[in-house]
């Protein structure tokens, strides 16, 4: 799984990779990726799918859960989340979760970058502990992906950048130029 998500250099890609992986090993209904804006410090859908390819899943993740998992940085595993004293939101009740996890997307300096998210519609109590240990472990590896993801795109935009210049200025004034770009 390390080695698949580490091949993945553009992001979409690699969260699509993600969620396949999650159906593939786990016994879930939905996933859903949500990306942590920096800007606003909003959640983003970034990725959802269900089982039955209902692509609305996104609007399924239920708010009280998302918050905790990024505010607390804390994995949550409710296997019922519609009598959850934790969760009293009514999207759950609406959304009719019976069972869920989240984990807390954290990058290398502890930041969190977002959540990844999946529930189960049909059965309470269908996650165990160990469910929650792998989808935390799972997040983690997911973590460090995006991460190199992002940078990769970074490094992309950066030789974009100086190969522009290098038309119009030596390589060595091309290079600076870049430079205080990237750093403005």
């Amino acid at each position: 799984v390390s080695k698949e998500l580490s091949k993945q250099q553009e992001l979409d890609r690699l969260l699509d990779k993600v969620v396949d992986f999650t159906f593939q090993i786990m016994n879930v209904d939905r996933v859903s990726i949500l990306l942590l804006d920096p800007k606003t410090n909003e959640l983003v859908p970034r990725i959802s799918k269900s089982r039955t390819g209902d692509a609305s899943a996104a609007k399924h993740v239920p708010q009280s859960i998302a918050r905790k998992a990024v505010e607390e940085r804390v994995a949550i595993l409710s296997d019922n989340a519609a009598a959850d004293e934790r969760f009293k939101g009514k999207s759950i009740l609406i959304q009719s979760v019976r069972s869920a996890m989240c984990t807390p997307l954290m990058g290398s300096d502890q930041k969190v970058l977002g959540i990844l998210y999946v529930d189960n519609l049909t059965a309470t109590h269908s996650f165990a502990d160990e469910d929650l240990e792998f989808l935390i472990a799972f997040g983690g590896l997911t973590a460090v992906a995006i991460e190199n993801s992002q940078l990769s795109e970074r490094i992309r935009r950066e030789a974009l950048v100086r190969s522009n210049f290098e038309r119009y200025f030596s390589p060595n004034i091309a290079s600076v130029i870049a430079e205080q770009q990237n750093a403005g």
